[in-house]
């Protein structure tokens, strides 16, 4: 044993047995924890149980206190609802029979990768066919059925989903929970304000779900303003579905107008102001919205016009940030978001004094999905070191216009028009006014728009107008940007994946692929010293962004695909692609002016890795920290600091040691612990 293990061993013992004694307490009842803590910041509450996380939601310890983490956290399998459902494999398509029964006139549906289904209730047991060439060799595949929420948006206790990664050889039957176990934390009108540290404790097994008829947001945080969460753990054996629902038998008022969200991150579904730092989540993470209703003209030459407006947000770590700062974070379970819109336009005859029946109906639907391996949607915040590898970034929408009950009808109108954005991003899936830096994604980026427009019951001599406006915005990075800053940023994953049919059945918006972002729009986007090793595939895309539509900066920016434009639909001078094009040949150290002292070093390929060394994540995100290099073998270091929380990396070096410091307190890190935390010292003067 070389002398730096020897003295490894020594000194991690006694530090081993002082974090002990700072950090542990009895698995007691919170509400008898008054000497375990009282929720200040130098003497948080202590959060050792399933039942003590219930209960900083549901109890009276106040949302704007501090808590600390002190063991790992597992939700038990318990014996609540759950359900069967069967696979059955065919030549052509794979048959999933779901073991429940749904009213009729409702629907559950079902999400395959891009491809959407829906099963109408009735006696029967829910059943979907599926084609099997939408299928991968291991697909997330949910299942919802939303319920009859409440007219006071109170949770439905009919709603149910599940989600299962479907082996594609898999044939038979198995059984899956369908209620949640946990409630978020937080909610617009009562928010988290305060501080959760998980200082590195796993919490397992944890399914958060969230329906309403009304604004969802669902995550271990529901809603934080102004709060601190570090340092949470969440396991790949937990899921977050957030569901708003709405169900409506008929719609007569005239110029009717809605807006539904639906917001779902595994850390935090809505955060304002907030710091996420060092939190990291294997969470399958679902976000939906169902509208079926009717929408029903009962008019004699007058117009009935109707606005829908619904906005689906899906993160990895948050669905939603807004001027918030999330640093050192990282994803690898799976992001969908749904929009299901199937409506039925009734027309039901009224004689007028003329005995004409002349109907006018205008259907506006409008919306937005936004996901991403780090956060579906973010506005003036910063993303710092932040690192996705989801299995999937997939966001899909299904819409279906019925029309019934529409006989003698001559003369009539009916205008629907529908503006629809879905912007995916590997890291953010639309970032408005955000500094993105030092990112990576190495998840796949894609989606699909289906829907089908069924006119068979119009009369002769009706005018039916349909407009399909909006885009599809799929990104390594974002999938939108606007007055965004990118640097120093890494896109190895596939973005706009292939090796499936398209089941469009109507017009759709444009697709827009980029290895950075997909599209570009309004002022002052910069994108500088990035890199993309992935080319778009299905459709023709960029290099770099696939469509740009505002002022742009790009500097010291490659990708790899040859065959692609940096820009999709632009040309640019011959020179600027060939520059920004990677070419194996070329020694990339000397080509590109990029700090490869501490951010970026150059693998076997001569491609450009991001590799952040410890003095730059020091310097950018503690710049109080001092830093002193301890050991024999100089792979070790010490740290003073005020209270800090940060993440080790993995080292080579089997002997190297990192001590961390502050105040009187000390700790010997292995090498490969990844999460340190270090609580407030009390013995320091002014502390």
């Amino acid at each position: 044993m070389s002398s730096a293990a020897r003295r490894f061993l020594v000194i991690s013992s006694v530090a081993v047995l002082a974090l002990s004694a700072l950090l542990s307490v009895p698995a007691e009842d919170l509400c008898a924890v008054t000497a375990e803590g009282d929720g200040s910041a130098v003497d948080p509450f202590r959060i050792d149980s399933a039942e003590d996380l219930r209960r900083i939601g549901t109890g009276n310890m106040g949302m704007d206190k501090h808590y600390v983490q002190t063991a790992d956290i597992i939700f038990p399998d318990d014996a609540g609802p759950r359900i069967q459902v069967s696979a059955v494999r065919g030549p052509q398509d794979t048959v999933f029979e779901v073991g429940a029964k749904i009213p009729s006139g409702l629907c559950a549906t079902m999400q395959a990768n891009e491809y959407i289904a829906s099963c109408q209730g009735g006696p029967e047991y829910l059943r979907f066919t599926i084609p099997n060439n939408v299928f991968l060799d291991e697909s997330l595949v949910s299942i919802a059925y939303t319920g009859l929420p409440g007219v006071n948006e109170d949770v439905s206790d009919n709603a149910w989903s599940v989600s299962f990664v479907y082996m594609q050889k898999d044939s038979g039957s198995f059984t899956l929970p369908t209620r949640g176990n946990f409630s978020p934390i937080g909610d617009r009108d009562n928010p988290f304000t305060g501080t959760y540290d998980g200082a590195g404790f796993r919490i397992g097994g944890i399914r958060v779900m969230d329906y309403r008829n009304g604004d969802s947001f669902s995550g271990l945080f529901g809603y934080a303003d102004g709060a601190v969460i570090r340092n949470v753990f969440l396991d790949g054996s937990g899921s977050v579905f957030s569901s708003n629902s709405f169900y409506q038998s008929s719609t007569k008022t005239l110029g009717e107008s809605r807006t539904r969200i639906s917001s779902a991150g595994s850390i935090c579904a809505y955060a304002v102001g907030t710091l996420i730092e060092n939190c990291s989540s294997g969470c399958t993470v679902s976000s939906v919205i169902i509208d079926i209703s009717k929408t029903e003209s009962l008019s004699n030459g007058n117009q009935y016009q109707n606005t829908v407006r619904m906005e689906s947000f899906a993160g990895g770590i948050a669905g939603s940030a807004e001027d918030c700062v999330i640093k050192s974070s990282s994803f690898s379970g799976a992001v969908t978001s749904l929009i299901f819109d199937e409506k039925s336009l009734v027309f039901t005859p009224v004689s007028g004094g003329t005995g004409q029946k002349i109907f006018q109906l205008r259907m506006h639907q409008s919306g937005r999905s936004c996901l991403g391996g780090i956060a579906g949607i973010t506005t003036g915040s910063e993303l710092i070191f932040c690192y996705n590898d989801s299995d999937a970034i997939s966001g899909n929408r299904f819409f279906s216009e019925n029309i019934t009950e529409s006989t003698d009808l001559g003369g009539s109108s009916i205008d629907i028009h529908i503006e629809f954005e879905c912007s995916r991003g590997g890291i953010a899936g639309f970032s408005e006014g955000d500094k993105i830096i030092g990112c990576r994604n190495s998840g796949e980026v894609f989606g699909e728009e289906q829907g089908m427009m069924d006119t068979s019951g119009l009369s002769a001599g009706t005018s039916l107008s349909f407009k399909h406006l909006g885009s599809q915005n799929s990104g390594g990075i974002a999938g939108m940007m606007s007055a965004t800053e990118v640097r120093d940023c890494l896109n190895t994953g596939q973005i706009g994946r292939s090796g499936y049919t398209n089941f469009q059945k109507s017009p759709y918006p444009p697709h827009r692929i980029g290895g950075i972002s997909g599209t570009t729009d309004g002022p002052n986007v910069t994108i500088r010293n990035c890199f993309s090793d992935s080319g778009s595939a299905k459709r023709p895309g960029g290099g770099v962004v696939g469509v740009s539509l505002g002022s742009l900066t790009l500097s010291g920016t490659y990708f790899t695909s040859s065959g692609l434009r940096i820009i999709s639909d632009r040309d640019l001078q011959e020179d600027i692609d060939k520059t920004m094009l990677w070419r194996i040949d070329e020694p990339f150290r000397s080509k590109a002016d990029w700090d490869f002292d501490r951010m970026w070093t150059v693998d076997n390929e001569n491609k450009p890795r991001l590799h952040l060394r410890y003095n730059l994540v020091f310097d950018y995100l503690y710049p109080d920290m001092s830093i002193e290099v301890d050991g024999s073998s100089g792979s070790g270091f010490s740290v003073s600091a005020p209270a800090v929380s940060f993440r080790i990396s993995h080292s080579a070096d089997p002997d190297s040691y990192y001590i961390l410091r502050q105040g009187s307190k000390e700790t010997v890190v292995p090498p490969f612990r990844e999460m340190i935390s270090l609580t407030p010292d009390t013995d320091r003067p002014g502390q």
